[in-house]
């Protein structure tokens, strides 16, 4: 596959995020901040809301944010409707992909691969803490199959995903069912 570089898939320039306080509110906008985002691409259960809603912030379908510094340079998230209104942190740099050259939720799969974090790894500044601005993450390596392929791909890590969801899930009711045999053995 072709090895090309971020900004041959990305769309205009990347926007920083908002500069407000983050409030522990519901409301109908959601603040995204690198601390919401988890380690595979989802978001946590905290609700947080922005203290100003600027409308040049809000998310739209299939925006892709990365962090820019601190211990979680390089993680990354892909915005989807589902989540709600929002907008996203200073902290995170929004990108436009274009959908005519990538699938979104393929390039969110290959920046969790190891070939990503290394390049993250040797290309973030360490000045008090960890840096990669967003005219820098453009220049980063991406491997581009062709479209069909990249759904095939996301398909295969979805089924995946789901596998090991399911086995989780077996794991859990084990676990909790002998507990209970065992207390009864115990206690009865």
């Amino acid at each position: 596959y072709n090895t090309i570089k971020f900004r041959d898939i990305v769309l205009g320039k990347p926007v920083y995020g908002a500069n407000v306080k983050g409030v522990k509110r519901k409301s109908e906008t959601r603040y995204i901040r690198i601390t919401d985002i988890n380690e595979n691409g989802t978001l946590n259960k905290e609700f947080v809301s922005p203290e100003i809603v600027e409308e040049k912030y809000l998310l739209k379908e299939n925006d892709f944010l990365i962090a820019r510094s601190g211990n979680t340079v390089g993680k990354t998230f892909l915005y989807k409707k589902k989540y709600g209104r929002a907008i996203y942190a200073g902290y995170l740099v929004n990108y436009h992909l274009d959908l005519k050259k990538v699938i979104p939720e393929y390039v969110l799969e290959y920046t969790k691969s190891y070939s990503f974090k290394q390049w993250i790894s040797s290309n973030q500044r360490i000045a008090g803490q960890p840096n990669i601005n967003g005219q820098e993450y453009l220049q980063a390596p991406i491997v581009i199959p062709p479209v069909r392929e990249q759904k095939e791909i996301i398909e295969k890590v979805i089924r995946l995903k789901n596998e090991i969801q399911s086995i989780t899930l077996d794991i859990e009711n084990i676990k909790i069912k002998s507990e209970q045999e065992f207390e009864k053995s115990i206690f009865s």
